[in-house]
């Protein structure tokens, strides 16, 4: 698996992000290592987690992955290997709460956060830290002045946002510019090659639009890519009730036609069109080592056969 460069970052992010959202709930360690050691022999080198993994699972409380990955970087000895990014700002601070106590993005909190993380994770900085979910209640300027802190401490080395809308990003690239400070280099946001219905609500989730996506592509700030499978629908054909439209018909039946024609499965030409055509890293998260391994796969899929069977959507 090749690496490409994170905009105007210092890092080299494999092609394929490993997402370990579900490890230590739903994934048990031997499974989520199962994954972890294939990912690894594969080449990837990009894993991603949250401090908040995955609490609303039912034996989760957020935390577990950001162990589990501590773990197998200890056991394996990959630490000098691997690029580690975790998220800060959506993790309750209430047991058994959702999104709605979340802890946010106030300094006090990023803080005491990243201690936290450091501490599972089992690191003494972090690669890529996530501004996980907007936080209107905080000043940006606050947020902001609070991963420099952790920068300049030399506990966190790239800064990014997820889950962010345009407004916002605008800002905080201000921000920090104006103050000198470390600035977001890339987001990671829900993106997939169907479009939401008008008026699809996934908060505390943000999707990318066509105006997000030109301003990143012109202040060369990468997208990194989450759901972009639909938990399957691209498989089965039937569409989320957010996305069923008559647009997404022709859409999904044009991705089914280009993975007969090319010989791939439609969510191999999903991921392939995310990473090819809309230029990003896509995040892959699955229970299975044969599906990462198909999804692996198609790092081989050249972009004009993948466009021509498409018809360069």
């Amino acid at each position: 698996m090749k690496t490409k460069k994170l905009g105007n970052s210092g890092l080299q992010l494999s092609e394929i992000c490993l997402g370990c959202l579900d490890f230590g709930t739903r994934l048990d360690q031997q499974t989520s290592f199962e994954l972890l050691d294939a990912y690894y022999e594969a080449g990837g080198r990009f894993l991603d987690t949250a401090n908040n993994y995955a609490f609303w699972a039912p034996n989760g409380v957020g935390g577990e992955s950001e162990k589990i990955l501590g773990t197998w970087l200890r056991d394996r000895g990959a630490r000098h290997e691997m690029t580690i990014a975790t998220k800060v700002g959506a993790q309750p601070t209430i047991p058994g709460a959702g999104f709605e106590a979340a802890e946010g993005l106030g300094a006090a909190a990023i803080a005491r956060a990243a201690e936290l993380s450091l501490s599972r994770l089992g690191l003494d900085h972090i690669d890529l830290y996530y501004a996980h979910i907007q936080d209107d209640a905080v000043p940006q300027e606050e947020t902001l002045s609070a991963f420099e802190r952790l920068h300049s401490d030399g506990k966190v080395g790239t800064i990014a946002c997820s889950n962010h809308s345009l407004g916002q990003i605008v800002e905080a690239t201000e921000i920090s510019k104006r103050n000198g400070w470390p600035s977001y280099r890339c987001l990671q946001q829900r993106f997939t090659y169907l479009q939401p219905a008008p008026g699809a609500n996934f908060a505390p989730q943000k999707t990318v639009d066509t105006e997000l996506q030109t301003y990143l592509q012109a202040a060369n700030m990468p997208l990194i890519t989450y759901a972009t499978l639909l938990g399957g629908a691209y498989e089965t054909g039937e569409l989320p009730p957010a996305y069923d439209t008559s647009e997404n018909q022709t859409r999904i039946a044009r991705v089914r036609t280009a993975a007969k024609a090319l010989g791939l499965s439609p969510s191999q030409v999903v991921l392939a069109w995310a990473r090819l055509s809309a230029g990003a890293i896509p995040l892959l998260a699955t229970a299975s080592v044969q599906r990462l391994m198909q999804g692996i796969a198609t790092l081989n899929i050249k972009k004009e056969d993948l466009l021509a069977a498409m018809g360069d959507a």
